[in-house]
């Protein structure tokens, strides 16, 4: 059938072996009487439409539709049968859809004829180079197939597979086409520029003249008291190995020797920190790498003063200079007094890394840190005392508890001020009042934005523009938009205005925004439709279920 293919042999093509995995409890499991596993290819994997399905047709099917997206790059025909029913039980089932889809094919009648695969299969990117059909490259894909157990009728199988998923397609929902209306609305809601005016609301605003009682604070401490904790505590002592400092000023061999120092303090402390490991204690740790310095830095001076034993050549070009390993470590244990994840001292406030390393780290099986570079340097610390966190008391958190029953009663009149305000306004326009005038009787300030839409840029440090604009959208013109939740608040939405863009391109455009909105329901109608067939195949995997029973 692909004969000719065979008579082109090239090493165009770049060939991956791949594994095919088929599902795990096909191609493993069959309960027998001592509970070993021990699959046959003659089990069955499904039941669909009352029928078995055995594991030897299942696992061709797995290798056939893992071929189709990992060799053939049939992206489209794989993942398209996986988002088949995706709502229903067996919705994403790619195998079970590919087996309902076998069957509706042929209650259709839609059968894809060998020319039609052949040519559908030539036309794959993956068979073409330059634009061009590849023998070449087809023939390296059916060797491909055949070390992974297929044949080229496998390979015409695929195609006539996802050829058919687009007739199927094609007849359920060739006939839809969006009404006029809707096409009208999706053009209008990308090519539409809105003039529109906020009226914003603060819950800081809200929190004026709140009282709150004390018997209000300790029944919001009750409800709540086992959420009132102290926060974690750890105390450390650590070193720093400064990071050096004027790189750019110093002359490379002094560079060069300042960036070895530190290296050489870093490495011999990583070294015994890995050697000791358990058993680390920072000031051992810091004693022996003192030691290891300077062992190497007396025998790499030894070495360097050394006799020459032959003559040196004065044409040859000078030794680059030695530098000598740094002699000693020189640093100091610095220590720190217990403290919380978000109250670091000052010493390490900003080293953000360290601070979470510290927090992270697990004492006992790491009593002295692996090394944390930071922007001042390399630390390496040990957590000496961990402070667990404590039930505190009402008299504690009394303020904290008191600021967040301020913060809910805020929140509580900024809502229902709103949605009062929104309705006295929405009432007042449906009256014919003007915007203006109705704001102004309750108080309150109307901004004017800049028109968006439209590809328009919003201005430099507009805030909330996206929430904006899309409540802006759901809003028709000379109305208010339902409350926008934004940071600290809500937004009520006025729309002046929303005027469509006139050019030469907008017939065009509207037919697209048409076409793509029928595209996508035509999809949605298929999605729906196959959902109803795959509840009439009503598949079932006896294998699984008995794994789940057992």
């Amino acid at each position: 059938m692909l004969e000719f293919f065979r008579r082109h042999r090239t090493a165009l093509f770049v060939v991956i072996i791949i594994v095919m995995i088929a599902f795990s409890f096909w191609g493993g499991w069959r309960r027998d009487s001592d509970y070993r596993a021990a699959a046959l290819p003659s089990d069955t994997a499904m039941i669909i439409y009352g029928k078995d399905v055995t594991v030897a047709e299942a696992q061709q099917m797995s290798r056939s539709l893992q071929f189709s997206y990992q060799a053939l790059q049939m992206f489209d025909l794989y993942f398209g049968l996986s988002m088949l029913g995706g709502g229903g039980p067996m919705g994403g089932n790619a195998i079970g859809n590919a087996f309902v889809l076998k069957k509706l094919l042929a209650d259709a009648g839609i059968r894809a004829s060998d020319a039609e695969a052949l040519e559908a299969l030539k036309q794959l990117p993956g068979m073409q180079t330059n634009g061009q059909f590849d023998p070449a490259k087809a023939q390296d894909a059916e060797a491909l197939a055949a070390a992974n157990g297929m044949t080229p009728a496998d390979l015409l199988d695929i195609m006539r597979l996802k050829i058919g998923l687009e007739r199927l397609r094609d007849l359920v929902g060739k006939n839809y086409e969006a009404s006029p209306f809707a096409g009208d609305r999706s053009y209008a809601s990308t090519q539409q520029t809105m003039k529109v005016s906020t009226l914003t609301f603060k819950t800081d605003d809200y929190k004026k003249g709140i009282e709150v009682k004390d018997d209000e604070i300790q029944k919001a401490y009750d409800e709540k008291k086992e959420t009132f904790m102290s926060a974690e505590k750890r105390a450390v002592k650590y070193v720093l190995i400064e990071a050096p400092k004027d790189l750019d000023k110093k002359e490379l061999k002094d560079r060069e020797a300042a960036e070895k120092a530190v290296n050489d303090k870093i490495n011999a402390i990583t070294e015994v920190v890995v050697a000791k490991s358990r058993e680390a204690k920072l000031e051992e740790v810091l004693k022996e790498a003192d030691q290891l310095l300077k062992k190497a830095y007396d025998e790499a001076k030894k070495a360097s003063a050394a006799p020459k034993t032959k003559e040196a050549d004065p044409k040859a070009p000078a030794a680059p200079a030695v530098i000598l390993p740094v002699e000693k470590l020189d640093l100091k244990i610095e220590t720190l007094t217990a403290f919380a994840q978000d109250a670091a001292p000052d010493a390490i406030k900003d080293e953000a890394a360290l601070i979470a390393a510290i927090f992270q780290n697990a004492p006992k099986a790491q009593p002295v840190s692996e090394p944390v570079k930071t922007a001042k340097g390399t630390y390496f610390f040990s957590v000496t005392t961990i402070e667990e966190p404590k039930q505190q008391t009402l008299a504690e958190v009394k303020e904290k508890v008191k600021t967040s029953i301020i913060d809910q009663k805020a929140v509580e009149a900024r809502t229902k001020a709103v949605n009062e305000i929104r309705d006295f306004i929405a009432a007042g326009l449906k009256d014919k009042k003007k915007i203006e005038d109705l704001v102004k009787e309750k108080k309150l300030t109307l901004t004017a934005l800049e028109p968006i839409g439209n590809g328009i840029q919003p201005p430099a440090g507009a805030q909330n523009i996206q929430q904006i604009t899309e409540a802006a959208r759901k809003t028709a013109d000379g109305q208010i938009s339902k409350p926008v939740d934004i940071e600290g608040g809500n937004l009520l939405v006025y729309v002046n205005a929303k005027e469509l863009r006139k050019s030469d391109a907008s017939a065009v455009a509207r037919k697209s925004q048409v076409d793509n909105l029928s595209a996508r329901e035509r999809d949605g109608i298929f999605q729906a439709w196959f959902g109803r067939q795959l509840e009439a195949a009503a598949i079932s995997m006896p294998q699984l279920a008995a794994q789940s029973d057992s």
